[in-house]
């Protein structure tokens, strides 16, 4: 549930496709009653890249996946840092993994989820299903699989816009599941938006302004 003024209307949210490695992300402006999402940033990290050198101890003493997340944690603050979001969404694991699969996932929320709190005690962290994620940005009846499918959706969702010169064709896999996930999230959040109005607390809904 949100309570809004009438100087808040943009709700930003930051997107996550959630891993134990490469972990991407989309920081999304969303306009609360007109529905439009404006991806304002969206990159990707791959934390082996410097994990095993940064944190040769923790690599040593723990392992890989410990090393990994410690990389993806100092990042993760400097994202928050830099764009201050309202909301964080982050896609939930699969629930058909294999057990250590899904156990691996679940730790690299925590991480996450971990870092938003030191961050900001009151910032939410929402999970979203993949399968939310999907049909928040797929045309009723067209929710593929392949990640393709996820970008070619995008393209012609008319409630998705992009500034600061990105284009959805340079971005990877992870970046594009990212910008669904904070589409959802957003979309979600119009839903359940509320609008202070002359003191009084008013319900809205999304393409039709206040009821």
């Amino acid at each position: 549930m949100i309570d809004l003024t009438e100087d808040k209307l943009i709700y930003r949210v930051l997107g996550v496709d959630n891993g134990t490695d490469t972990v991407g992300i989309a920081v999304v402006d969303h306009h609360l009653i007109t529905g439009l999402s404006t991806v304002v940033h969206a990159e990707t990290l791959t934390a082996s890249r410097t994990a095993y050198t940064r944190h040769a101890g923790r690599h040593d003493a723990r392992g890989k996946m410990h090393a990994r997340l410690a990389v993806i944690a100092t990042w993760f603050w400097e994202v928050l840092d830099e764009f201050d979001p309202d909301v964080i969404g982050c896609e939930s694991p699969f629930q058909h993994l294999h057990a250590h699969s899904f156990a691996a996932l679940t730790t690299a929320i925590d991480n996450l989820s971990s870092v938003a709190f030191d961050y900001c005690t009151t910032l939410e962290f929402s999970k979203i299903s993949p399968g939310s994620a999907k049909k928040a940005v797929c045309l009723p009846g067209q929710y593929g699989n392949d990640k393709e499918h996820i970008r070619e959706q995008i393209a012609i969702n008319k409630d998705i816009v992009f500034s600061n010169g990105l284009v959805l064709a340079n971005l990877d896999e992870h970046a594009v599941d990212a910008i669904a996930v904070a589409h959802a999230e957003g979309t979600h959040a119009s839903l359940n938006a509320f609008w202070y109005r002359e003191g009084k607390r008013e319900k809205f809904a999304v393409n039709q302004g206040l009821k």
